[in-house]
């Protein structure tokens, strides 16, 4: 007699969000004044835009977590909150690549911090990792290669 697979609960992922989420503003509130005084003024803009799609984000997310959304749609939103927060890190890269650390090992230290937390808060499969990983690597890949064709070194 077959034996029918195991329900699998989904799993309540909404206090993994509200820490994701919450560190992520957090950083943002403790980098941007740092960084501020770091940048050209005529940078200044570019920057302000940066951080505050990074808290837009963030905090839509951890507002979510608090709503009958975050409860149904957990894993959406995890999935936005690390795929939203890489992608304007290649913002970031793009529209500021001087004003950023351009050494390749500290941009992909930060991918890769991004990626891992994803998987670990959000128990992510092997498959998800890995498609997320790919998406991010071919975005940083053309990302340098925009910056590369626009005059920026390609290497130290």
């Amino acid at each position: 007699m077959p034996v029918p697979p195991p329900s699998v609960e989904p799993i309540d992922q909404r206090p993994q969000l509200r820490v994701a989420a919450a560190i992520a503003l957090a950083s943002a509130l403790c980098l941007l004044p740092l960084q501020a005084f770091t940048v050209d003024a005529r940078q200044l803009p570019a920057l302000l835009v940066i951080y505050v799609i990074h808290a837009a984000l963030a905090g839509f997310v951890l507002m979510a977590s608090f709503t009958g959304l975050g409860a149904r749609r957990g894993d959406g939103l995890g999935l936005l909150l690390v795929l939203g927060l890489a992608s304007n890190l290649l913002l970031y890269l793009y529209l500021l690549p001087y004003a950023v650390p351009t050494y390749p090992s500290l941009m992909s230290s930060a991918f890769t911090t991004l990626l891992i937390a994803g998987a670990v808060l959000f128990s992510w499969s092997t498959r998800r990792t890995t498609l997320v990983g790919v998406l991010v690597c071919a975005g940083f890949a053309l990302v340098g290669a925009k910056l590369g064709q626009q005059g920026l070194p390609m290497a130290p």
